[in-house]
Protein backbone atom coordinates (compact mmCIF):
# COMPACT_ATOMS: atom_id res chain seq x y z
CA UNK A 1 0.00 0.00 0.00
CA UNK A 2 1.28 3.49 -0.25
CA UNK A 3 0.95 6.55 1.64
CA UNK A 4 0.38 10.72 1.60
CA UNK A 5 1.54 13.04 3.77
CA UNK A 6 -0.31 16.47 4.09
CA UNK A 7 0.60 20.20 4.78
CA UNK A 8 -2.14 21.97 5.81
CA UNK A 9 -3.21 25.60 6.56
CA UNK A 10 -4.98 27.14 9.30
CA UNK A 11 -5.79 30.92 10.91
CA UNK A 12 -5.51 31.40 14.63
CA UNK A 13 -5.85 35.76 14.67
CA UNK A 14 -7.42 37.87 12.08
CA UNK A 15 -4.05 39.25 10.60
CA UNK A 16 -2.80 38.62 6.96
CA UNK A 17 -0.34 35.90 7.87
CA UNK A 18 0.43 32.37 6.48
CA UNK A 19 1.61 30.17 9.55
CA UNK A 20 3.32 26.86 8.76
CA UNK A 21 5.01 25.56 12.40
CA UNK A 22 6.93 21.90 11.92
CA UNK A 23 5.80 19.04 12.89
CA UNK A 24 8.21 16.84 15.13
CA UNK A 25 8.42 12.69 15.64
CA UNK A 26 8.98 12.38 19.11
CA UNK A 27 11.05 9.49 18.93
CA UNK A 28 14.33 7.84 21.47
CA UNK A 29 17.27 8.36 18.81
CA UNK A 30 18.96 5.55 19.04
CA UNK A 31 22.77 4.19 17.63
CA UNK A 32 22.43 0.89 16.02
CA UNK A 33 24.00 -1.60 13.70
CA UNK A 34 22.96 -1.51 9.90
CA UNK A 35 23.73 1.66 9.27
CA UNK A 36 24.10 3.30 5.49
CA UNK A 37 25.84 6.50 4.30
CA UNK A 38 22.93 9.02 3.40
CA UNK A 39 25.60 11.72 2.04
CA UNK A 40 29.08 12.32 2.64
CA UNK A 41 31.63 15.05 1.29
CA UNK A 42 35.83 14.56 1.59
CA UNK A 43 36.21 17.51 -1.18
CA UNK A 44 38.61 15.31 -3.16
CA UNK A 45 37.43 16.17 -6.71
CA UNK A 46 37.86 19.99 -5.07
CA UNK A 47 34.25 20.66 -5.78
CA UNK A 48 31.14 21.80 -2.73
CA UNK A 49 29.21 18.73 -3.91
CA UNK A 50 29.10 15.02 -2.01
CA UNK A 51 31.63 12.48 -3.10
CA UNK A 52 28.75 9.83 -1.87
CA UNK A 53 25.00 10.38 -1.76
CA UNK A 54 21.83 8.58 -2.38
CA UNK A 55 19.97 10.42 -5.47
CA UNK A 56 18.42 12.73 -3.11
CA UNK A 57 20.94 14.42 -2.03
CA UNK A 58 23.42 14.25 -5.04
CA UNK A 59 23.35 17.70 -6.27
CA UNK A 60 23.12 19.13 -2.78
CA UNK A 61 26.14 21.53 -1.82
CA UNK A 62 27.83 22.74 1.40
CA UNK A 63 27.46 26.79 2.24
CA UNK A 64 28.71 29.07 4.88
CA UNK A 65 26.67 32.21 6.32
CA UNK A 66 26.69 35.17 8.69
CA UNK A 67 29.16 36.44 6.51
CA UNK A 68 32.22 33.80 6.29
CA UNK A 69 33.96 34.22 3.11
CA UNK A 70 34.02 32.17 -0.26
CA UNK A 71 34.91 28.66 0.07
CA UNK A 72 38.23 27.80 -1.30
CA UNK A 73 39.54 23.88 -1.83
CA UNK A 74 42.96 22.90 -0.18
CA UNK A 75 44.79 20.86 -2.82
CA UNK A 76 44.43 17.08 -3.15
CA UNK A 77 47.82 16.21 -1.84
CA UNK A 78 47.27 16.85 1.79
CA UNK A 79 47.28 14.27 4.17
CA UNK A 80 43.44 13.54 3.72
CA UNK A 81 42.97 14.78 0.44
CA UNK A 82 41.75 18.25 0.00
CA UNK A 83 39.40 20.04 2.28
CA UNK A 84 36.88 22.22 2.09
CA UNK A 85 38.15 26.30 4.04
CA UNK A 86 37.48 29.71 4.84
CA UNK A 87 38.44 32.74 5.88
CA UNK A 88 36.17 35.88 8.18
CA UNK A 89 35.32 34.21 11.32
CA UNK A 90 36.40 36.92 13.46
CA UNK A 91 33.11 38.33 15.81
CA UNK A 92 31.37 35.27 14.34
CA UNK A 93 30.10 33.91 18.00
CA UNK A 94 26.35 32.38 17.05
CA UNK A 95 26.19 33.99 13.84
CA UNK A 96 29.21 32.50 10.98
CA UNK A 97 28.79 28.93 10.25
CA UNK A 98 28.95 26.06 7.75
CA UNK A 99 26.02 24.88 6.49
CA UNK A 100 24.55 21.84 4.18
CA UNK A 101 20.87 20.76 3.33
CA UNK A 102 19.89 17.39 2.92
CA UNK A 103 16.83 15.16 2.12
CA UNK A 104 16.56 12.29 4.45
CA UNK A 105 13.55 10.92 3.36
CA UNK A 106 13.15 7.04 4.21
CA UNK A 107 15.87 6.94 6.80
CA UNK A 108 15.43 7.51 10.11
CA UNK A 109 18.74 6.83 13.29
CA UNK A 110 20.92 9.47 11.85
CA UNK A 111 24.32 9.86 12.79
CA UNK A 112 26.66 12.87 11.76
CA UNK A 113 30.61 13.05 11.54
CA UNK A 114 32.94 15.51 10.57
CA UNK A 115 36.19 16.91 11.25
CA UNK A 116 37.67 20.62 11.71
CA UNK A 117 41.08 22.47 11.71
CA UNK A 118 41.49 25.72 12.30
CA UNK A 119 44.61 28.25 12.28
CA UNK A 120 46.18 29.07 15.59
CA UNK A 121 49.67 29.84 15.30
CA UNK A 122 49.85 33.58 15.26
CA UNK A 123 47.58 35.84 17.11
CA UNK A 124 46.63 37.47 13.91
CA UNK A 125 45.60 34.44 11.76
CA UNK A 126 43.17 32.58 14.54
CA UNK A 127 40.60 30.73 13.16
CA UNK A 128 37.94 29.63 15.64
CA UNK A 129 37.87 26.92 18.34
CA UNK A 130 34.50 26.48 19.49
CA UNK A 131 31.65 25.29 17.35
CA UNK A 132 28.07 23.48 17.97
CA UNK A 133 26.02 21.69 15.56
CA UNK A 134 22.34 23.15 15.12
CA UNK A 135 19.29 21.61 12.93
CA UNK A 136 16.26 22.98 10.93
CA UNK A 137 13.88 21.90 9.29
CA UNK A 138 12.86 25.24 7.04
CA UNK A 139 16.00 27.03 7.52
CA UNK A 140 14.84 29.88 10.14
CA UNK A 141 13.78 28.13 13.73
CA UNK A 142 17.51 26.62 14.45
CA UNK A 143 17.41 24.14 17.37
CA UNK A 144 21.05 22.66 18.92
CA UNK A 145 21.92 19.50 18.89
CA UNK A 146 22.47 17.28 21.61
CA UNK A 147 26.04 16.91 22.47
CA UNK A 148 26.68 18.82 19.86
CA UNK A 149 29.07 21.13 21.27
CA UNK A 150 32.91 20.08 20.61
CA UNK A 151 36.24 22.51 20.39
CA UNK A 152 39.15 22.03 17.93
CA UNK A 153 42.22 21.28 20.82
CA UNK A 154 44.00 18.35 19.57
CA UNK A 155 47.33 19.33 17.46
CA UNK A 156 47.39 18.05 14.03
CA UNK A 157 49.04 19.61 10.48
CA UNK A 158 50.46 22.63 12.80
CA UNK A 159 46.76 23.69 13.12
CA UNK A 160 44.38 22.53 15.80
CA UNK A 161 41.54 19.75 14.84
CA UNK A 162 38.05 18.97 16.45
CA UNK A 163 36.20 15.69 15.44
CA UNK A 164 32.54 14.50 15.48
CA UNK A 165 32.07 11.05 15.40
CA UNK A 166 28.28 9.43 14.92
CA UNK A 167 26.66 12.25 16.75
CA UNK A 168 22.96 11.06 16.83
CA UNK A 169 20.80 13.82 15.15
CA UNK A 170 17.32 14.10 17.02
CA UNK A 171 14.45 12.29 15.45
CA UNK A 172 12.54 15.43 14.39
CA UNK A 173 15.14 15.14 11.60
CA UNK A 174 14.32 11.33 10.43
CA UNK A 175 12.46 10.84 7.19
CA UNK A 176 12.31 14.85 6.22
CA UNK A 177 12.08 15.89 2.64
CA UNK A 178 14.78 18.98 3.85
CA UNK A 179 16.97 18.85 6.53
CA UNK A 180 19.30 21.78 7.45
CA UNK A 181 22.61 21.01 9.08
CA UNK A 182 24.81 23.59 10.71
CA UNK A 183 28.76 24.07 12.23
CA UNK A 184 27.87 27.17 14.09
CA UNK A 185 30.70 29.37 15.91
CA UNK A 186 30.53 29.01 20.11
CA UNK A 187 32.53 31.58 20.79
CA UNK A 188 34.84 34.27 19.79
CA UNK A 189 38.16 32.37 21.36
CA UNK A 190 40.83 31.68 18.95
CA UNK A 191 41.98 27.99 18.32
CA UNK A 192 45.16 28.72 20.66
CA UNK A 193 42.59 28.93 23.46
CA UNK A 194 43.58 32.91 24.44
CA UNK A 195 43.28 35.71 21.49
CA UNK A 196 40.18 36.28 19.38
CA UNK A 197 39.28 34.37 16.20
CA UNK A 198 41.22 37.10 13.70
CA UNK A 199 42.27 36.17 10.01
CA UNK A 200 42.68 32.64 10.37
CA UNK A 201 41.53 30.10 8.14
CA UNK A 202 39.01 27.30 9.37
CA UNK A 203 38.93 23.89 7.11
CA UNK A 204 36.24 21.00 7.07
CA UNK A 205 36.09 17.83 5.58
CA UNK A 206 34.97 13.99 5.86
CA UNK A 207 31.70 15.75 6.82
CA UNK A 208 28.94 12.05 6.69
CA UNK A 209 25.36 11.87 7.69
CA UNK A 210 24.63 8.31 7.72
CA UNK A 211 21.13 6.32 8.65
CA UNK A 212 18.67 3.11 8.84
CA UNK A 213 16.91 2.64 5.93
CA UNK A 214 13.03 2.52 7.30
CA UNK A 215 10.65 -0.61 7.04
CA UNK A 216 10.71 -1.83 3.18
CA UNK A 217 7.44 -1.38 0.73
CA UNK A 218 5.81 1.75 -0.19
CA UNK A 219 6.58 4.37 2.09
CA UNK A 220 4.76 7.92 2.44
CA UNK A 221 6.11 10.58 0.39
CA UNK A 222 7.87 13.82 2.84
CA UNK A 223 6.68 17.31 2.13
CA UNK A 224 8.92 20.03 3.80
CA UNK A 225 7.83 22.49 6.08
CA UNK A 226 6.79 26.51 4.91
CA UNK A 227 8.60 29.64 6.82
CA UNK A 228 5.72 32.31 7.59
CA UNK A 229 4.25 34.55 5.22
CA UNK A 230 2.27 37.81 5.07
CA UNK A 231 0.15 39.91 2.94
CA UNK A 232 -2.32 42.39 2.51
CA UNK A 233 -6.04 42.68 1.23
CA UNK A 234 -6.12 41.49 -2.54
CA UNK A 235 -2.39 41.41 -2.80
CA UNK A 236 -1.47 37.08 -3.76
CA UNK A 237 0.80 35.25 -1.51
CA UNK A 238 3.98 33.36 -3.47
CA UNK A 239 5.40 31.72 -5.05
CA UNK A 240 6.48 30.15 -1.96
CA UNK A 241 8.48 27.00 -2.09
CA UNK A 242 8.67 23.58 -0.23
CA UNK A 243 9.60 20.34 -1.32
CA UNK A 244 8.54 16.76 -2.20
CA UNK A 245 10.30 13.69 -1.78
CA UNK A 246 9.68 9.95 -2.00
CA UNK A 247 11.56 6.79 -1.36
CA UNK A 248 10.54 4.62 -4.28
CA UNK A 249 8.75 6.93 -6.93
CA UNK A 250 10.57 9.38 -8.67
CA UNK A 251 9.82 13.24 -7.25
CA UNK A 252 8.99 14.07 -10.79
CA UNK A 253 6.04 12.06 -10.61
CA UNK A 254 4.86 12.64 -7.29
CA UNK A 255 1.54 14.25 -7.57
CA UNK A 256 1.01 17.74 -5.61
CA UNK A 257 -2.93 19.36 -4.52
CA UNK A 258 -4.16 21.80 -2.66
CA UNK A 259 -7.83 22.97 -1.36
CA UNK A 260 -9.29 25.60 0.28
CA UNK A 261 -11.57 25.11 2.64
CA UNK A 262 -13.67 28.84 2.73
CA UNK A 263 -14.02 29.60 -0.93
CA UNK A 264 -15.54 32.69 -0.47
CA UNK A 265 -12.04 33.67 0.53
CA UNK A 266 -9.52 31.77 -1.22
CA UNK A 267 -11.66 29.79 -4.31
CA UNK A 268 -10.07 26.84 -5.12
CA UNK A 269 -9.27 28.65 -8.60
CA UNK A 270 -7.14 30.86 -6.94
CA UNK A 271 -4.46 28.35 -5.92
CA UNK A 272 -1.54 27.98 -8.45
CA UNK A 273 1.04 24.92 -7.39
CA UNK A 274 4.26 25.50 -9.84
CA UNK A 275 7.54 23.55 -9.71
CA UNK A 276 8.95 20.46 -10.72
CA UNK A 277 11.30 17.39 -9.57
CA UNK A 278 11.63 18.17 -5.62
CA UNK A 279 11.00 21.94 -5.46
CA UNK A 280 7.40 22.98 -5.75
CA UNK A 281 5.37 26.37 -5.29
CA UNK A 282 1.94 27.20 -3.81
CA UNK A 283 0.94 30.59 -5.11
CA UNK A 284 -2.56 31.97 -3.01
CA UNK A 285 -5.01 34.18 -4.32
CA UNK A 286 -7.55 35.83 -2.38
CA UNK A 287 -10.94 36.84 -3.75
CA UNK A 288 -11.44 40.52 -3.76
CA UNK A 289 -12.47 42.87 -1.39
CA UNK A 290 -12.22 39.92 0.65
CA UNK A 291 -11.02 38.80 4.37
CA UNK A 292 -11.36 36.23 6.95
CA UNK A 293 -9.24 32.96 7.29
CA UNK A 294 -9.32 29.60 5.59
CA UNK A 295 -7.65 26.19 5.93
CA UNK A 296 -5.94 25.53 2.94
CA UNK A 297 -4.62 21.85 2.41
CA UNK A 298 -1.44 20.62 0.86
CA UNK A 299 -1.12 17.11 -0.38
CA UNK A 300 1.77 15.35 -2.27
CA UNK A 301 0.76 11.73 -2.99
CA UNK A 302 2.60 9.12 -4.90
CA UNK A 303 2.16 7.85 -8.60
CA UNK A 304 -0.22 4.98 -6.98
CA UNK A 305 -2.19 7.89 -6.28
CA UNK A 306 -3.78 5.87 -2.72
CA UNK A 307 -4.52 8.69 -0.41
CA UNK A 308 -4.40 8.86 3.34
CA UNK A 309 -5.48 11.35 6.01
CA UNK A 310 -3.77 10.98 9.15
CA UNK A 311 -6.46 11.69 12.42
CA UNK A 312 -6.06 15.29 13.53
CA UNK A 313 -5.79 15.13 17.48
CA UNK A 314 -5.12 18.24 19.78
CA UNK A 315 -1.50 17.94 19.62
CA UNK A 316 -1.53 17.28 15.86
CA UNK A 317 0.61 14.21 16.25
CA UNK A 318 0.80 11.68 13.57
CA UNK A 319 2.82 8.40 13.82
CA UNK A 320 6.36 7.79 11.68
CA UNK A 321 4.61 5.61 9.53
CA UNK A 322 2.42 7.96 8.15
CA UNK A 323 4.92 10.93 7.16
CA UNK A 324 5.34 14.53 8.58
CA UNK A 325 2.33 17.14 8.56
CA UNK A 326 2.71 21.05 8.71
CA UNK A 327 -0.67 23.39 9.00
CA UNK A 328 -0.49 27.14 8.43
CA UNK A 329 -3.15 29.86 7.72
CA UNK A 330 -3.90 32.25 5.54
CA UNK A 331 -5.43 35.22 7.12
CA UNK A 332 -6.78 38.29 5.29
CA UNK A 333 -8.44 41.21 6.41
CA UNK A 334 -10.13 44.29 4.93
CA UNK A 335 -10.44 47.39 6.67
CA UNK A 336 -13.53 49.25 6.66
CA UNK A 337 -13.55 53.09 5.45
CA UNK A 338 -14.33 55.69 8.24
CA UNK A 339 -16.88 58.77 7.58
CA UNK A 340 -13.52 60.58 5.85
CA UNK A 341 -13.15 57.62 3.40
CA UNK A 342 -16.78 58.13 2.16
CA UNK A 343 -15.55 60.21 -0.77
CA UNK A 344 -12.75 58.05 -1.93
CA UNK A 345 -13.32 55.03 -3.92
CA UNK A 346 -10.08 53.64 -3.45
CA UNK A 347 -8.94 51.05 -0.62
CA UNK A 348 -7.13 51.68 2.22
CA UNK A 349 -4.93 49.16 4.04
CA UNK A 350 -4.18 48.03 7.26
Amino acid sequence: MSDKSRTSLFGRRPLARLLLPVLSFFLLPMFSQGQTTIVEWDFNTQQPTPSTSNPANASQTIGNGGGVGTIMFTSINGPNGSYAYATGWAGGANTKYWVVNISTAGYNTLTLSSEQWSEYSFFQYQGPRDFRIQYSLDNITWTDVAGGAFSLTVTDQGMKKGTLTNLPLPAACDNQASVYLRWIMNSNTGANGSDAVSGGQNWIDNISIAGIAMSVGNTPPTISAIANQTTNEDVPLGPIGFTVNDLETPAASLIVTATSSNTTLLPNSGITLGGSGTSRTITMTPAANAFGSTTVTVDVNDIDHHHFRPPRTGSERCSRSRGPRSRASFLHRRRRPDRRDLGDHGERHR
